[in-house]
């Protein structure tokens, strides 16, 4: 809330003013304009603060190793047009059997048309509007709606079916029939489409499982599930439901299935008169609160955060996501930012521009502390990238080469650098939000200084006699 900068400009009537103004660091600013009389009065004034967004530069193209994709039914949260989009698919309720239904067509092709004409390298997977019970009325519905659909797709820059979202399917019978009619126009038309079902709510392993053991399995090419968690560490350390997942495809090892984050997302509090709301304002509000291993939330459809604690643990739900398998993280927001620029949007940037946009292998450097997480990121030309991050703030020490210097970033994409000394290494903090280290080797191991309380006066000798001992 601190004033950064004030301009103060006369008015001329009927004149239009230009003022600059730069800001040096990546962040979340607020601008507020008032026109007052000569008297000091307030005339006019915005009815709240404008959010500026400053942010690292983003690639001019991200590249198809980016796994990062994005909901195309809502407004754009970030500054760069993320090129792989998620795009649903509506039939007409009143399109007789006989009929081609080029309403949904054509509705399909409008939406598309708006990414495909102004997105570099714009793809897209696709969901339905469809029903899934055993009927031959279904099955006929579902054989006119998915021949005419990927007929469509065949010059379509269309990667993927997830097929349904968030299905509940109480019928597996029926669902199984419906992606038999899924997959023979696939083969059909476009043989190249992956099919990735079914969209699952985080309850629904079980019901993933029936449908692979219930024929399912023949028809698709891997599952799609929407990992929601409020804590991504402690899900991850504690109660995974992406484990549970991979136990149920790992059942298939000749298949080698495929698993896509088709919708997440860590929330963000709304904003009081265009201000992020802070935990303090939460409660004023009397929004119910939750707890996660030790982090404090607000339950709504998704977990909700303050912005900056959100925006940290949506870095951390990407990246743990794709240290367990997902191929692909598809980022569902929801309009409490009231399109503004908010801080998930800048540390969003910086992630997906400066340290996902070639990545082609993620790992898990092993660490002193569970909760400590260093995740290496090596990219296609076969640079490594770590990103630090904890549920708890301490210093991380590293051992790599000496007397080096290493670019890092922070998580909204500031640019800094730590030179590593004559041994080689490096201290860094660990925090909620990440912090980024570029170009390290791929051998680097954490180093953890053993520390010794020593007495408040040495012996005379300046000796010490006794034992230590290092357990696990």
């Amino acid at each position: 809330g601190k004033p950064l900068q004030s301009i103060k400009q006369r008015l001329a009537a009927g004149k239009q003013v230009e003022q600059t103004f730069t800001l040096d660091q990546c962040g979340l600013y607020y601008l507020d304009v008032i026109i007052r009389n000569d008297d000091g009065e307030i005339l006019k004034r915005l009815s709240s603060k404008q959010g500026i967004g400053i942010v690292s530069p983003a690639p001019r193209e991200l590249t198809e190793h980016n796994p990062l994709a994005f909901w195309a039914d809502w407004e754009d949260r970030f500054y760069f047009d993320v090129p792989t989009r998620r795009l649903n698919y509506v039939p007409s309720r009143d399109v007789q059997l006989g009929e081609s239904d080029t309403a949904a067509m054509d509705k399909f092709m409008e939406k598309y048309d708006t990414y495909a004409n102004r997105v570099p390298n714009f793809r897209a997977f696709v969901w339905f509007y469809c029903k899934h019970d055993s009927s031959e009325e279904t099955r006929q519905g579902n054989e006119k709606l998915f021949s005419e659909a990927i007929k469509l797709f065949k010059s379509l820059n269309i990667f993927g079916l997830e097929v349904t979202s968030e299905p509940h399917a109480k019928d597996i019978k029926g669902y199984v029939a419906m992606l038999k009619e899924v997959y023979k126009a696939v083969q059909r038309e476009k043989p190249e489409l992956v099919i990735v079902p079914p969209g699952a709510a985080p309850p629904s392993i079980p019901m993933i499982a029936d449908i692979l053991k219930q024929g399912g399995i023949n028809y698709v090419d891997g599952v799609s599930y929407h990992p929601y968690t409020a804590n991504p560490i402690g899900t991850y350390l504690w109660e995974s439901n992406t484990a549970r997942l991979k136990k149920v495809t790992e059942q298939y090892p000749d298949k080698n299935l495929v698993m896509w984050n088709t919708e997440c997302t860590v929330g963000q509090l709304p904003r009081i008169n265009g201000r992020p709301m802070t935990r303090s304002d939460g409660f004023a509000a009397r929004f119910k609160s939750s707890n996660s291993y030790g982090l404090q939330f607000f339950p709504f459809f998704v977990p909700r955060y303050p912005e900056d604690e959100g925006a940290a643990l949506q870095c951390h739900g990407i990246l743990m996501d794709l240290l367990q398998g997902y191929k692909l993280y598809t980022i569902h927001t929801t309009p409490n930012n009231e399109g503004q620029p908010s801080y998930k949007g800048l540390a969003i940037t910086a992630l997906a521009g400066q340290v996902l946009n070639k990545q082609k292998q993620i790992s898990r450097l092993p660490m002193s502390i569970a909760q400590n997480m260093c995740i290496m990121i090596k990219d296609t030309d076969d640079k490594t990238t770590a990103a630090l991050f904890s549920l708890n703030e301490s210093t991380v020490n590293f051992q790599v080469q000496p007397n080096k210097t290493y670019r890092t970033m922070d998580m909204l994409g500031n640019f800094s650098q730590i030179t590593a000394n004559n041994g080689g290494l490096i201290t860094l903090p660990i925090g909620l939000k990440p912090v980024y280290i570029f170009d390290v080797p791929s051998e680097m191991k954490e180093v953890v200084p053993l520390l010794v309380q020593a007495p408040k006066v040495l012996p005379e000798n300046r000796l010490l006699a006794g034992k230590v001992t290092v357990t696990n």
